[in-house]
């Protein structure tokens, strides 16, 4: 039996992400074991009124990463230095810098966020960082984790199997929160879940993004593909507005739209598919307070529905912690995990997708006559 807490565990940047992830790594019978938070914004008062510092009292706060190395990395044994896993919750203008900051210090198992760099050129820093120093690199893309994207995969096929007379039609998925603003620009935010999905339910397969639209706080992407007649739009918003329907539920809660519809030849109105994602947790991380939901139209015309509620976060930690135990060439072989490898089309795509909004947007501002500004 392997040995429990093996892994110590600093989390680089707190924030919003340390009261998601922080449950998480406070549950005992674990890999991994927390030992320290790097953030200069956060303190010992602030961190104990969270879930994690509760639990987890015992955890070095640290301002910053050189004082991080020089008090606890380096006074480490080489072993145990090798064990180290770094998480980092930090904005994707930062990830790669202070990624490869960190293999230069000498750590070898880094967790990344989503997406992993905001510019094209970040992303190939840090891909070619990993093989450089070795470093066993995850990215903590949650829907690529997930069985719920395998299951989509599987259901359509069954759906449109030869002989059924269906033929996949179109998709819209929309990943969209309110009160989002200030978190991050949508390309960055929501469009990340939504495009992991797109491509572990395998609804990318020879897809070509062929148009963007957006305002300061939404993106709308569509991509055209063969296996769907009139493809597929992604939308991301950080101003969602409910609906009258949604207006007096959950009134406590930020709401957020977390949903995919495909439709199939056989109705236009009626979606073939339809799956609510949003799963939402109670603060402690330990029971289920808003379900999914997954429903399907089948061929004899019922419809069966049922809940989902993946605790998506321990689930992809237990599967990155799981690679980590493997020397790196196992673990960039390792289908199980997602490393920065892997996550490298998608992860390219995201700022490309980003770069290219930004300049919509800022055609939406630019106060310039139309032929003045196309000079």
């Amino acid at each position: 039996m392997k040995q429990q807490g093996r892994f110590p565990v600093t989390l680089v940047g707190y924030g919003r992400y340390g009261n998601y992830i922080g449950p998480k790594y406070a549950k005992p019978g674990y890999p991994w074991h927390m030992e320290a938070v790097v953030d200069p914004a956060l303190d010992e008062a602030a961190f104990a009124r969270t879930v994690l510092g509760s639990l987890k009292p015992e955890t070095r706060i640290f301002p910053g990463l050189e004082r991080w190395k020089e008090a606890y990395f380096d006074t480490l044994s080489a072993e145990k230095q090798q064990r180290v896993v770094v998480e980092l919750a930090l904005p994707a203008n930062i990830v790669s810098r202070v990624a490869r900051q960190l293999m230069e210090m000498g750590v070898r198992q880094i967790i990344l966020p989503k997406p992993v760099a905001d510019l094209e050129c970040d992303v190939d820093a840090l891909l070619a960082a990993a093989v450089a120093y070795q470093a066993k690199v995850a990215v903590a893309s949650q829907w690529y984790y997930s069985a719920i994207p395998r299951i989509i995969k599987r259901d359509l096929a069954r759906l449109t199997a030869p002989g059924s007379g269906r033929r996949l039609e179109r998709a819209r998925i929309t990943f969209s929160k309110e009160n989002g603003q200030a978190v991050a620009p949508a390309p960055l935010c929501e469009y990340p879940h939504l495009l992991q999905i797109l491509h572990s339910a395998g609804l990318m397969g020879q897809a070509r993004r062929t148009a963007i639209e957006g305002t300061e706080f939404a993106l709308r992407v569509h991509y055209a593909t063969p296996d769907i007649a009139h493809g597929i739009t992604g939308v991301a918003e950080m101003d969602y507005v409910r609906t009258p329907a949604q207006r007096d539920r959950y009134p406590q809660w930020e709401y957020q739209e977390r949903t995919l519809y495909v439709w199939a030849s056989d109705d236009a109105r009626e979606p073939l598919l339809a799956v609510d994602f949003w799963i939402k947790f109670a603060p402690s991380g330990d029971s289920v307070i808003y379900t999914g939901r997954y429903t399907t139209r089948e061929p004899d015309g019922s419809v069966l529905s049922h809940g989902i509620a993946e605790d998506l976060l321990l689930q992809m930690h237990e599967a990155i912690f799981a690679a980590f135990d493997q020397p790196y060439a196992a673990f960039e072989a390792d289908p199980a995990v997602l490393s920065v490898g892997r996550y490298a089309d998608i992860g390219l795509e995201i700022v490309r997708v980003h770069a290219q909004w930004g300049a919509h947007v800022a055609d939406l501002h630019d106060p310039r006559p139309l032929a003045e500004s196309a000079a």
